[in-house]
């Protein structure tokens, strides 16, 4: 202990000398081209001391000459002058070339820089694996930090300069968590995600999370939003993203504004949707990944003229925004472009006040392929409902990727206005999405976004459908499926039939003021037309309602469709498709003459 304080003092003596002489003093001794003399001159000029003031064109040139003896700190020194401007013109090749000669000497401060530089081309050309080199070197250094670890992680996960090797970033990524580097643990997430490995990567985000990691809150919400390792739970996705949103992240705003977009886990809400949706362009300064999911709400809301310039706006200042990347808005400008049926949509100015609209479009399936334009199917024939049929947007529903529970919502809203209206009410119902088959008993299902094809229990059956829009009183209730119940997809190919062949269903009969026109039969396929965007069926639904402006009988629809699809199928499919129309045998004798207008 006597030994320890006695260097301390000699120490502090030591810096008191140097500090009380004279720069003349200091000069004498520098001219022995001792290194620790000629440091001490250029501080002395660097920081203004010992009877100078600040000059730092003198106090690198003695930092040089201290540097060109060999003194490490000198190197180092003499490199962030140049790097920074300070006494001469910036330089970064001349800043690098010190720093590398420091690092080799072997000051690991020095090498952190120049890996930086190697990664970044600062100073010198770009060379990933020299950056890993160096970066590698500091992180195995006994004075090596906690960032450092994190930073070879880093490394590995992304390939750079190295083999991609999760194992030795996660090895890394541990490293760095267990000396106490926070964003080490969301880095941990991150790796088992992209591994899939789920549930690990929920266990680092929490671990995140609760040390106060936003970036991890936000991956948990998105996680709980879909599913991803987790039971999908759209509080708890709330929870996540209201934490982010609170701590003035844009992140937490857009997640909050889908769940408002689309109702789940809080009501539905498109007001608030755009104020989130806003708040988290304002706080990104315009980012495209925000200003694309204003787009998708004005998608859903069916404002083309606001979507367009929100897409045009995107292409212009980020023109490969879109390149490897498809989005809801792409998407519905792709539709918009593509189809004759999305243009010149005919519009009405009476109003048909009993009329209401349940319009549910699945096309981005958890556990399931995607159906080619459900969004846009239903979106288009939203507005030909409003425009052309002259139903107000109150009394539509368009509800896009709806659960169980969003159908069955909908539905009951549909029943709580046929109930409110004493029998004067008339109902559209429209679906759009993957249908399933028991195989057992041959009954047909929808299958909502959260379910799977394999399991009935999660789909929504046709005969419940049908009794709950039938059992009270309405003038009429007309349903359309752009759906086919036999395991196959829009594409042609097999959902999940365990038998791996298509199975032929049986005819679910509707009953009281029903009539329902399903877009195919028996064990055939609702193929897609992808030339206008739009499943087959609906475009010749959404086709006839143009060239009619809504002014048709459902005989005269149904007879068109029918005709329609089977000889296009036929010609681009090489397979048939044949859409019915089924009405309840209580209005078999007069659904014919019933119109939607």
């Amino acid at each position: 202990m006597k030994q320890k304080i006695i260097l301390i003092i000699i120490c502090i003596l030591n810096v008191y000398n140097v500090c009380s002489q004279t720069i003349q003093e200091l000069k004498r001794q520098a001219e022995t081209n001792d290194p620790a003399a000629l440091w001490n001159v250029g501080c002395a000029y660097y920081d203004g001391t010992n009877g100078v003031s600040v000059n730092y064109t003198e106090a690198l040139k003695w930092y040089t000459l201290a540097a060109n003896s060999g003194l490490v700190d000198a190197m180092g020194q003499t490199a962030y002058m140049y790097y920074t401007g300070k006494g001469t013109e910036r330089n970064h090749s001349m800043a690098f070339a010190w720093w590398k000669k420091a690092a080799i000497a072997g000051d690991i401060k020095s090498q952190r820089v120049i890996a930086d530089c190697y990664r970044e081309g600062d100073g010198t050309e770009k060379n990933l694996a020299e950056a890993f080199y160096w970066a590698k070197k500091v992180a195995e250094d006994k004075q090596a930090q906690n960032k450092d670890f994190f930073n070879l992680g880093l490394y590995f996960f992304n390939g750079t300069g190295c083999t991609e090797n999760f194992d030795e970033a996660i090895k890394w990524f541990k490293k760095a968590a267990d000396s106490g580097y926070t964003q080490a643990y969301s880095a941990l997430g991150g790796v088992y995600g992209y591994q899939k490995k789920y549930s690990e990567s929920n266990k680092y985000y929490k671990m995140a999370y609760e040390k106060g990691d936003k970036y991890a809150a936000s991956q948990l919400g998105w996680n709980y939003y879909v599913g991803e390792g987790v039971k999908q739970n759209y509080e708890e996705a709330y929870k996540y993203f209201r934490y982010v949103a609170d701590n003035n992240m844009p992140e937490g705003y857009n997640g909050l504004s889908y769940l408002y977009m689309y109702g789940l886990g809080v009501n539905k809400d498109l007001d608030k949707a755009m104020a989130m949706i806003d708040k988290a362009i304002e706080i990104s300064n315009n980012s495209p990944r925000y200003l694309d999911s204003k787009g998708e709400l004005y998608a859903i809301i069916g404002d083309q003229e606001n979507a367009k310039k929100l897409y045009n706006e995107i292409i212009k200042t980020n023109p490969t925004y879109y390149e490897n990347v498809q989005t809801t808005l792409t998407k519905y400008i792709k539709g918009e472009t593509t189809s004759d049926v999305d243009e010149s949509i005919p519009t009405t100015s009476d109003k048909d006040n009993d009329c209401f609209a349940v319009v549910i479009s699945n096309e981005n399936y958890m556990r399931e392929s995607k159906v080619p334009f459900a969004i846009n199917d239903g979106r288009t024939f939203t507005e030909y409902c409003n425009k052309t049929l002259g139903i107000p947007t109150s009394n539509i529903h368009f509800v896009t990727n709806a659960t169980y529970n969003n159908i069955r919502y909908e539905i009951n809203w549909l029943r709580n206005v046929i109930k409110a209206y004493n029998g004067k009410a008339k109902v559209i119902f429209y679906y759009a999405g993957h249908g399933i088959p028991d195989e057992q008993n041959k009954n047909a299902y929808l299958l909502p976004v959260d379910g799977y094809g394999t399991d009935i229990v999660t789909g929504y059956a046709l005969s419940n459908l049908y009794k709950e829009l039938s059992e009270l009183p309405s003038q009429s209730v007309t349903v359309f499926l752009d759906a086919c119940f036999s395991g196959t997809k829009r594409e042609g190919d097999m959902l999940s039939s365990a038998r791996g062949v298509a199975i032929k269903v049986k005819q679910t009969e509707p009953t009281g003021n029903l009539v329902v026109f399903s877009a195919a039969q028996g064990d055939e396929t609702a193929y897609p037309y992808k030339e206008k965007g739009h499943g087959m069926f609906t475009y010749y639904l959404l086709k006839k309602l143009q060239e009619t402006k809504g002014n048709v009988t459902l005989e005269q629809l149904g007879d068109y469709i029918k005709d329609e699809v089977s000889k296009k199928s036929i010609v681009i499919n090489g397979k048939p498709q044949t859409p019915t129309v089924i009405p309840a045998r209580t209005v078999s004798t007069n659904w014919g003459n019933w119109t939607l207008k």
